[in-house]
């Protein structure tokens, strides 16, 4: 079962790329003017990326998410796995090529 994210679905296709996959973004109740996106069967819900969630230099396949218990505090998830850490993830080593005559 492939992981979907929903913030990605938000920015590329709106409301209809939610709906198709079976999300919706609704308005946090606790913090109005924050937004996440609920999984209808799953009851999964992710917090809607914000320009400090949306770190270029985060590794493909990672985003950064502020804590609810303790705001200004950022931890990492990678959503394919579900991993979960506090350490910012460093990204994969370059690709070296070597050139060898024959």
């Amino acid at each position: 079962l492939a992981v979907v994210n929903p913030n990605a679905l938000w920015q590329e296709g709106g409301a209809d790329a939610l709906t198709l996959h079976g999300w919706r973004r609704l308005e946090s109740r606790g913090h109005p003017g924050r937004f996440y996106f609920l999984h209808e069967a799953s009851s999964r819900t992710v917090i809607e990326a914000t320009l400090q969630t949306c770190a270029p230099d985060l590794p493909h396949g990672w985003e950064q998410r502020e804590s609810r218990r303790c705001p200004g505090t950022f931890y990492y998830v990678h959503l394919e796995t579900g991993k979960i850490q506090t350490m910012k993830p460093s990204p994969p080593a370059p690709v070296r090529f070597t050139m060898t005559s024959k």
